[in-house]
C-alpha cells in the first residue's frame, strides 16, 4: 500500500516536562473532543465570538484545566482540581503542546490570543478558506 489506512494513522503526542520535573505526554484534542469542551463550557463558545458577559478569568481555570486532563487521556474532577493547582508556568506549557498538536497555525493563533486575554474584537479572522494555509501535498 502507498498510503496509510486512516485506522493506522497515530494521534500526535508531545511530553512536556514541568516544574517538578514530571514528564507528562499530552496528546492532541480531536475535534470531537473540542466540542465536548465547548458544550460543557457553553461561555467559552461565546467568549471566543465576543458575545459573552463572561470574562476570560470566569471560563478560563476550569476550561484549561479540563482541556489538560483530556488531552493527557485522564479524567475526572479530581484530576481536573490538581491540574487547575498547577502553577501558571505548567499549565502554560501544557496548553502549549496541547495547541501545537490540535490546531493548524491558521487556528490556534486566535484561541490562543482569547486564552492570553486579549478582547475578541482584536483577534485576527479566521480565513474562510483554510486550504490557503495548509502545508502543499505531494501528488504521487
Amino acid at each position: 500500500r502507498l498510503m496509510p489506512s486512516l485506522l493506522d494513522i497515530l494521534p500526535l503526542s508531545k511530553k512536556v516536562r514541568l516544574g517538578g520535573g514530571q514528564e507528562v505526554e499530552f496528546f492532541g484534542l480531536s475535534a470531537r473532543e473540542i466540542g465536548a469542551l465547548i458544550m460543557r463550557f457553553p461561555d467559552a463558545q461565546t467568549l471566543l465570538t465576543g458575545s459573552s458577559p463572561a470574562s476570560i478569568v470566569d471560563v478560563f481555570p476550569e476550561l484549561a484545566a479540563a482541556a489538560i486532563v483530556a488531552s493527557a487521556h485522564a479524567e475526572g474532577p479530581e484530576e481536573e482540581e490538581a491540574v487547575a493547582n498547577w502553577s501558571g508556568a505548567d499549565q502554560s506549557l501544557a496548553l502549549s503542546a496541547i495547541a501545537e498538536m490540535s490546531l493548524p497555525a491558521s487556528i490556534a493563533g486566535p484561541f490562543a490570543a482569547v486564552f492570553a486575554g486579549a478582547p475578541a474584537a482584536a483577534l485576527p479572522s479566521i480565513p474562510a478558506d483554510l486550504s490557503t494555509n495548509l502545508p502543499e501535498q505531494s501528488t504521487g
